[in-house]
C-alpha cells in the first residue's frame, strides 16, 4: 500500500497537509481511435508548437512502448495516453515527477478497493501483476526543464499478456 492510506496506517491521527494548488490551466485533449505510438503523436504535436497542459488518448496503439523502447501491448480496452504538462523548472523537483504520477495513480486504484503496489520505478501490480506502466521524463532545453511528459499504459478490460492483469479481472478478484 502506497500514499494516504499507507501513511495514515503508519501514523494514526495524523493530519495530512495538502500542498497548495497549482495555477489551472486549460487542458487540450486529443483522441485518437488508433495511432502507433501516443508518444510519437505527442513528440508531434510539440514540435508543431502544441502548448502544455496537453493529453493524448488512443483506443489502440500499434507501437506503443515503455522503458528503454520495450514495446507495450496496447489493444483495445485499455488506457493508452501521453500527456505534457508544464513543471517548474527547478531541478530538485524533477525526481518526483514519476512518484507523483504513481502515487496519483495508485490512489485512485486503492480507492476502487485494490491494493496496489508500486513496482520501481514505472509499474503498478496488484496481485504482483502487472496493472500499469508510467513512462514520465522531463524535456529539457538548455538545461533547463521546459515540461514534464508522462506516459501511461493501463489495462482496463483488453486481453493481456502473461505476468499482466487487467482492470477487469483485478475488480473482480477484490476482497472489500
Amino acid at each position: 500500500m502506497i500514499g494516504r492510506i499507507q501513511a495514515a496506517r503508519l501514523h494514526p491521527g495524523a493530519q495530512l497537509v495538502p500542498a497548495p494548488p497549482a495555477p489551472r490551466l486549460p487542458w487540450r485533449l486529443l483522441w485518437w481511435p488508433c495511432c502507433g505510438s501516443t508518444e510519437q503523436r505527442l513528440e508531434q504535436d510539440l514540435a508543431s508548437g502544441g502548448q502544455p497542459p496537453l493529453a493524448l488518448l488512443a483506443g489502440h496503439q500499434r507501437f506503443g512502448h515503455g522503458q528503454r523502447g520495450r514495446p507495450w501491448i496496447s489493444p483495445p480496452g485499455g488506457v493508452w495516453l501521453s500527456a505534457a504538462l508544464p513543471w517548474p523548472a527547478e531541478p530538485s523537483t524533477s525526481a518526483a515527477l514519476g512518484l507523483a504520477v504513481a502515487v496519483g495513480l495508485a490512489l485512485q486504484l486503492e480507492a476502487l478497493g485494490l491494493t496496489v503496489q508500486l513496482k520501481w520505478p514505472n509499474d503498478l501490480l496488484v496481485d504482483g501483476h502487472k496493472l500499469a506502466g508510467l513512462l514520465p521524463r522531463l524535456s529539457l532545453r538548455g538545461g533547463v526543464i521546459r515540461l514534464a511528459r508522462v506516459g501511461v499504459g493501463l489495462n482496463g478490460h483488453n486481453r493481456v499478456p502473461p505476468g499482466a492483469i487487467s482492470l477487469r479481472e483485478a475488480l473482480g478478484r477484490r476482497t472489500t
